[in-house]
């Protein structure tokens, strides 16, 4: 500022509006970003349980197909999972499903733990916000 500009001072009640004001959007924000954290957490957890079915099924697809090749000599009868009811199945069918699982899994694990870090760098950045929101509440005197 120069020495001859002139100094523009708020007046009280001026200064109340302008921190009130401030004060109600930040609420605003703070409202904002509490929907989207609880919105990206509920899709990070989604995709954590996606995770861990792929990994469980997998794992028992796994196990399943070591014990029928011990099976295979004997030929006994086989039945497959079908929704709630098991189906008389050969042995090479059995074999081909549970290969298809594994290979699903193998397919979608890496996708998925994609998406996962892609959601835990924007949790980490929204809560980020959080903290300086919470910040901004404690400057203007609020807690929060």
């Amino acid at each position: 500022m120069g020495k001859h500009s002139k100094k523009t001072k708020l007046t009280k009640s001026e200064k109340r509006e302008k921190i009130q004001a401030e004060t109600e959007q930040k609420v605003v924000e703070l409202a904002e970003l509490e929907q989207r954290l609880a919105g990206l957490h509920m899709q990070h957890q989604k995709v954590q349980a996606r995770i861990q079915r792929y990994e469980r099924n997998k794992r028992g697809a796994i196990l399943a197909a070591a014990n029928l090749r011990t099976l295979e000599e004997e030929q006994p009868p086989l039945y497959m999972h079908l929704g709630r009811a098991f189906v008389l199945s050969d042995f090479h069918q059995i074999e081909k499903d549970l290969e298809q699982k594994i290979k699903e899994a193998n397919e979608n694990l890496p996708q998925l733990e994609n998406i996962k870090t892609q959601f835990e760098t924007r949790l980490q950045a929204e809560s980020q916000n959080m903290l300086q929101l919470r910040k901004d509440f404690m400057r203007l005197g609020i807690r929060a």
